[in-house]
């Protein structure tokens, strides 16, 4: 995939990164499965469709409610200004972390 990386609240899934199925789903469907499809199981499990969900509302970012709109809220390629380490990106994992408490 691309160089960087995705937001804490965030998952990688085909080279994008999503808002994790985790915390979309409250852990019932913790697994991705595409872009709108959160699974209960991780791989094959998924190809039952007793063990998805689809929601357009599952494709999206991660970045929404932390207070900075420079943050992505939609998907997105992973961020390389998110690998290096800097006071702006000190901040933005902080908001984040305590936004998703």
């Amino acid at each position: 995939h691309k160089p960087g990386a995705c937001l804490v609240d965030e998952e990688l899934h085909l080279g994008m990164c999503y808002k994790k199925c985790r915390l979309l789903t409250h852990g019932r469907f913790p697994y991705r499965f595409a872009a709108a499809t959160c699974c209960r199981e991780q791989g094959l499990g998924c190809l039952n469709v007793l063990n998805d969900l689809t929601s357009m509302s599952f494709n999206v970012g991660g970045g929404a409610g932390d207070g900075d709109a420079s943050t992505p809220s939609v998907v997105h390629f992973p961020q390389q200004r998110l690998t290096e380490a800097s006071d702006d990106d000190e901040v933005i994992t902080r908001r984040l972390r305590s936004s998703s408490s």
